[in-house]
């Protein structure tokens, strides 16, 4: 007889498996708002159609596929869509380290405020998401945010806040 998946949740833990499951809904959404997705490949030979280890390393088992290649729909989409609507998507407006007023990581000599790893991070995913969702507000705001680091850069091609170059913190 096939086994069910489903399990019934007696009423005194139902808080922690909600918890939990929220954890674990929070990581889900997470890897996929990266858009990083795979494509099995041979072991044996190369993918002609997308970038993988080139020789000398041994061709990967798994690709990354670019970004926007895959599309979000139902139930992913509404949650991608959440993350979009809430905190993730509007981080800028509640977070002093992501706000590019000030920011050292936007200024052209690299000086300023919270130039340590909030903000590219928060951005890394940030980007996905609008991309993903082809949110136009977040792709603007992420545009911004990129146009203002690449500025950044200076004759020996380091971009981003000075301080992390002179403490060494790269």
């Amino acid at each position: 007889m096939p086994t069910s998946s489903l399990q019934v949740i007696p009423r005194e833990k139902k808080g922690v498996t909600m918890k939990r499951s929220a954890a674990l809904l929070f990581i889900i959404t997470s890897i996929v708002s990266s858009s990083t997705a795979v494509v099995a490949q041979s072991s044996i030979s190369r993918n002609s159609y997308y970038v993988s280890n080139r020789e000398p390393l041994l061709p990967s088992p798994l690709v990354k596929l670019p970004v926007g290649s895959i599309k979000p729909e139902g139930w992913m989409k509404q949650q991608l869509s959440l993350m979009a609507d809430g905190f993730s998507g509007h981080l800028t407006e509640i977070s002093k380290w992501c706000r590019i007023e000030g920011s050292a990581w936007v200024s052209p000599k690299g000086e300023g405020e919270f130039g340590w790893e909030e903000m590219p991070y928060w951005l890394k995913g940030f980007i996905d998401l609008g991309y993903v969702l082809n949110d136009e507000r977040m792709i603007r705001e992420a545009s911004r945010w990129v146009e203002g680091i690449l500025s950044s850069q200076d004759a020996s091609g380091y971009f981003g806040p000075r301080q992390n170059l002179a403490q060494h913190d790269i």
